[in-house]
Parts: C-alpha cells; structure tokens; sequence
C-alpha cells in the first residue's frame, strides 16, 4: 500500500531522522524508507517479544490499560504495564473479573522485560483502536500482533464510523 501523507516530527521521529539522514549525497535514504525501516523493526521487537499469556490474562491487560496515557514515556512501558495491571487487580478486582490466577499471573508480570511491556501496549492500543475486537476476540487480535497480519483486511480504518453506518452495536469489553 502506498500512500501520500502528512505527520507531524515528533521529538522521537525528528532525532530517528536527523541520526540517519544527515549523511553525504550519495549515501542518503529517503525520510520514508528509515520510516518504513524503523517501524518494521519495531513491529518485529513487538512480533518477538509478546508474552504468552492466556486470553483472560490479555483481556485483563487490556482492561487495565483503557484510558492510560501510552503514547509518551517508551522508557517507562515496563514498569506502566506492571503497575497498571497490579492496581486494576488490587484496587478494582480485575483478576476475579476475568476469571485469572493473580497468584499464578502475578510473578509473570514481575518478570515482564522492557520489550514485553512495549508489546503489551501495543496490544492494548490495538484493542482500543479497534471496536469490533470485543474480549471475545482476543486471541485472534494476539494471533494477528504475533504474525504481523492484519486483523480485519476487508474494510477500512474508519472501522467505529463503518459500524455506525451500517447500525452495528459498538462491541464492550465485558467478561
């Protein structure tokens, strides 16, 4: 898929882009292909370091990620994740919720690497991204993470308008 659009160069894309495109002519690469290059190493980090966790372990990370800021402090996505998850089971119930061995999931979570953090917020920004994904579908939301395929291939972005056209219900995240 090719297509022209305008972004914004935050600090993090400004610093990717001036490291790798101040070079000599004959050596330059375009600002969309180290775009392109970045983001398929990062979505392979993400692909290779997703934890392997049940389907009721994914819906309570996403459970406790709905309304967390996620998208500043990468340096942070480790200990966000963990501290999030344990206070969503501490303080709100999360793991009786959806049905998980705190006990069990507990000293997982404790050992969740850096990068694994990093793929847990990807998943749940997908999740939330996405309407039609629904605690039911989490497994196949993981699955598509994991092997870098698209979840949905037949419609567009837009998925929350192209259900309000068609008079869809919007799926809830519900046990």
């Amino acid at each position: 898929m090719s297509k022209r659009t305008s972004i914004y160069l935050s600090p993090p894309l400004d610093e990717l882009l001036l490291a790798h495109l101040v070079r000599d002519d004959s050596a330059k690469r375009s600002a969309s292909s180290m775009l392109a290059a970045a983001v398929d190493r990062y979505l392979e980090l993400v692909r290779r370091n997703l934890p392997e966790w049940s389907a009721a372990e994914w819906q309570l990370a996403c459970d406790a990620l709905n309304g967390c800021w996620l998208q500043e402090g990468a340096a942070r996505a480790q200990v966000m994740v963990q501290m999030e998850i344990a206070d969503a089971v501490e303080m709100n119930g999360a793991a009786d919720k959806w049905d998980v061995d705190w006990v069990d999931f507990r000293p997982r979570l404790a050992a969740l690497t850096h990068a694994q953090g990093v793929a847990v917020i990807e998943v749940a920004e997908r999740f939330w991204a996405d309407l039609r994904i629904g605690a039911q579908k989490i497994d196949a939301l993981v699955q598509s993470v994991r092997s870098r395929q698209p979840l949905w291939q037949d419609e567009g972005a837009d998925i929350g308008k192209s259900m309000a056209k068609r008079g869809e219900p919007l799926p809830r995240l519900t046990p």
